[in-house]
């Protein structure tokens, strides 16, 4: 019975750590690589982040990108994917389209 409840448990907070990832795309407006700072259009909407070293840098089919933040552009469509980190929003990972 409790290696059922500890099963059950587990699957829950599993499941509720995917629902508090969130992804906003949109176009790289501006990048300061040195303060890691990342500025994409939304919409008609800028939306600022502050990329930290542990976030992943990817291509589209998830492989890490040489120089990280250098390797974006101007204009590059991106997903930005965001998590919960207490009560900050962090980002986790840029993936470039």
């Amino acid at each position: 019975m409790l290696h059922r409840f500890a099963i059950t448990l587990l699957a829950i907070l599993v499941l509720s750590l995917g629902v508090l990832a969130d992804e906003i795309k949109g176009k790289v407006k501006l990048l300061n690589v040195k303060k890691g700072q990342l500025v994409i259009v939304v919409g008609e909407k800028e939306k600022e982040f502050m990329v930290p070293e542990r976030a992943k840098v990817t291509d589209n089919d998830g492989k890490e990108l040489p120089g990280r933040l250098k390797a974006l552009r101007a204009g590059d469509e991106v997903t930005v994917v965001t998590g919960k980190d207490g009560d900050k929003e962090v980002v986790q990972e840029v993936k470039r389209k």
